[in-house]
């Protein structure tokens, strides 16, 4: 062997194992951007370092008094954000949650309210607040996948129709009706168990049932494969439409939940109650990491997501000067930025 031979080898093989590394360093990123979008494991980082800063940085942030504070404040838009996750994962969308909570908080707090001659039972109360969230749940179902019109539209004239019954049921907003402050429905509302309120206790149970529905059952499949390919979903054989209806339903019911359990909590009703929660929900989804397009998220995101967005918002109540406005902005830069990660960590996956 000549040493042009043996020079031209030695530069294939420097070649080789450049080329080689250069894969196993790609494959190392993609590995690392398939860990930090699979099952909400980026916004649980991104939490856990934002609350060890603000606890070194804002005295009294770290205190168990704070922390129950933030997660009892969080507890009503973080069932509701079950819901939204559920719809967004199939590449739908929820906007009337937000009216759908108030509903409930009404309707409950007036059959309630003795001042007003209503005085009916806790359990009475219940049942026809979430009655009323399920039968607004059920015609939006239909109406999205039997008829076939758009979840945008569906859900935006929801909005604004079940707002419309908020200021109905309350004299054009000119009545606030009050429930008891003694008896089962305000033990319900305001107990705690563990140093935690009911409240919270109850919206850990819902995750926890909602994500071994979402990631372990045949229903949780088919809702991943309808935000995949709705097309393929039915070619396949699964139950696109009861499926679609169903967690129309079943977001309609979560948001009614969250209204009964903020009556209970704040043993009041106003119209007002819930605005702006619908976008809050989806915020709170998109920085857990799911996709607008649908077809990927999980729930351990979303509730990091809405975990995040209330200790932000108690880092600038206690630790700045900023006006409670400063939130708004905020979320809306940390929706930018995580779309731009999640764009970012999709582009290095499929290198």
């Amino acid at each position: 062997m000549t040493s042009g031979d043996s020079q031209g080898l030695s530069i294939d093989s420097a070649r080789g194992a450049g080329v080689e590394a250069s894969l196993e360093a790609t494959s190392k990123k993609a590995r690392v951007a398939h860990l930090l979008q699979r099952d909400g494991v980026g916004a649980l980082v991104v939490l856990v370092l934002f609350v060890i800063f603000a606890s070194v940085t804002v005295g009294g942030f770290g205190t168990p008094g704070n922390l129950r504070n933030v997660l009892i404040t969080v507890s009503f838009p973080a069932i509701i954000a079950i819901g939204m996750t559920l719809v967004i994962v199939t590449g739908g969308i929820d906007l009337s949650v937000g009216s759908v909570y108030a509903l409930s908080a009404i309707l409950c707090t007036k059959v309630l309210d003795v001042n007003k001659g209503y005085g009916k039972g806790a359990f009475l109360a219940i049942v026809i607040a979430l009655a009323a969230a399920l039968l607004i749940g059920f015609v939006q179902g239909l109406l999205i996948a039997r008829v076939g019109l758009p979840p945008f539209i569906v859900t935006l004239a929801g909005l604004y129709g079940v707002r419309g019954l908020v200021f109905f049921v309350s004299n054009n907003g000119n009545d606030v009706y009050s429930a008891p402050q003694s008896g089962a429905f305000y033990k319900f509302g305001t107990g705690s168990l563990f140093t935690l309120g009911y409240p919270i206790l109850i919206a850990l149970v819902l995750y926890l049932v909602s994500h071994v529905l979402l990631s372990r059952t045949s229903f949780g499949l088919t809702t991943y494969a309808l935000g995949g390919s709705e097309d393929a979903s039915s070619l396949m054989g699964l139950k696109v439409r009861s499926t679609k209806t169903r967690l129309y339903v079943a977001s309609a019911g979560l948001a009614g939940i969250a209204g009964v359990l903020a009556a209970g909590y704040s043993q009041s009703g106003t119209p007002d109650l819930g605005t702006g929660f619908e976008l809050n929900a989806i915020a709170a989804v998109v920085i857990g990491g799911t996709l607008l397009t649908g077809g990927a998220g999980s729930l351990i995101g979303t509730a990091a997501g809405v975990l995040l967005l209330g200790a932000v918002s108690s880092y600038i109540n206690l630790g700045t000067s900023l006006p409670q406005a400063a939130q708004s902005v905020v979320t809306g830069v940390f929706v930018i930025a995580v779309v731009i990660v999640q764009r970012y960590l999709n582009k290095v996956q499929r290198k």
